[in-house]
């Protein structure tokens, strides 16, 4: 069998917000954000390169304050400064891109990071972390901003759950990780 690992450059993008979060109806500090602990999950299954996307002025530590600036920058379409990642994705095939749901749709520094990139001939595999909004509309906005792009099977974790889930992120990875080239 064609191990598609062997031929295929992954790269793991991935933004993530630790201290205080959702959690069941619950604020819990907690510190590494639920996307983090997936998105290492999916590097040591890929092998892949992994990449945190920061904003360089960092969100409010408070979760009542990250929601106020983080509503704020979606009602204005805003695209906050980030720190350097990846000076090209060109010797990437597949990019798993992570995130909490927020607003219904990626935090804005994704947006970000994802228009400063050619994405033709790429394949996005999303997935995101959330505590009952699933993917929400990001695939939609990822397929809108990054032109050219194809997307493969997304998926969503709560947020509660990240700890537990290794076998759904066993499975999914193994799916997404043989795109058929058209």
């Amino acid at each position: 069998m064609l191990d598609y690992r062997k031929i295929m450059k992954t790269l793991i993008a991935f933004f993530s917000h630790a201290g205080e979060n959702y959690f069941d109806g619950a604020l819990r500090h907690i510190e590494k954000g639920n996307t983090a602990v997936v998105a290492e999950k999916v590097q040591t299954l890929t092998g892949g390169d992994l990449v945190e996307i920061r904003r360089v002025e960092p969100y409010p530590d408070g979760y009542r304050d990250c929601v106020d600036v983080a509503r704020a920058e979606k009602a204005e379409d805003a695209r906050p400064a980030i720190e350097p990642t990846v000076e090209s994705i060109e010797p990437y095939d597949i990019i798993y891109v992570g995130f909490p749901n927020w607003c219904g749709t990626m935090p804005m520094p994704v947006f970000s990071f994802l228009e400063q990139f050619d994405w033709q001939g790429k394949y996005i595999v999303p997935f995101c972390t959330h505590e009952g909004g699933g993917l929400g509309h990001s695939v939609d906005d990822i397929l809108r901003v990054a032109a050219g792009v194809q997307t493969l099977e997304g998926i969503a974790f709560k947020g509660t759950d990240v700890e537990l889930v290794d076998k759904k992120i066993i499975k999914w990875v193994d799916r997404t990780n043989r795109p058929q080239k058209r």
